[in-house]
């Protein structure tokens, strides 16, 4: 059957990167810098590591925005995969404001977070629909009797993409008009 022969692809490919060098140096890096002290050996900027933090947060924040906003000025020309670029940068600000929030007005933080998390997921969806075509299209390579049944799922998929991008339009444009308060 195609769709365990994908699964068991799939798994192999994660068993594989979980193995890989790559995920090992991943995992150690980090360690051997805490182990190692890293931070007072200079390894890294030491005025970063000794700045309030206070000081520090908003230039971060608005570097994590301006890449958000250089890719969403052409929001309505983007391709999937700059869609998907634009999603993992609103993700970046996301997680980075959430570290930071502490240092700020609760209110104004988790407003502009759930902002964010709304603009997230509606990208997410749009990502899910092409994920789908994919999976389908592969799929139906394999067995061509799933190709009718795959055609009536991306339908389903298509019409929810088709709302979701009009929603990712409103909420840019009313993501625009929030005040990064961080400033």
């Amino acid at each position: 059957d195609g769709a365990d022969a994908a699964r068991e692809t799939a798994w192999a490919g994660a068993r594989a990167a979980v193995r890989s060098s790559r995920m090992t140096r991943f995992v150690l890096e980090p360690a051997l810098y805490i182990d190692e002290r890293g931070w007072r050996t200079g390894r890294r900027n030491d005025a970063a590591l000794t700045a309030p933090l206070a000081a520090y947060a908003p230039g971060v924040l608005d570097k994590r925005l301006s890449r958000v906003e250089k890719l969403a000025r052409r929001i309505e020309s983007l391709d999937i995969e700059e869609r998907h670029e634009l999603r993992k940068r609103l993700k970046r600000l996301r997680y980075t404001l959430g570290f930071f929030s502490s240092l700020y007005r609760r209110a104004q933080a988790k407003h502009y977070l759930r902002v964010l998390a709304e603009l997230q997921d509606v990208f997410g969806a749009l990502n899910d629909v092409e994920a789908a075509h994919s999976i389908i299209r592969d799929l139906s390579g394999a067995e061509p009797g799933l190709a009718e049944a795959g055609g009536h799922v991306l339908a389903h998929h298509e019409r929810r993409a088709r709302k979701q991008w009009n929603s990712a339009l409103k909420l840019w444009r009313n993501f625009r008009e929030e005040d990064a308060f961080w400033r």
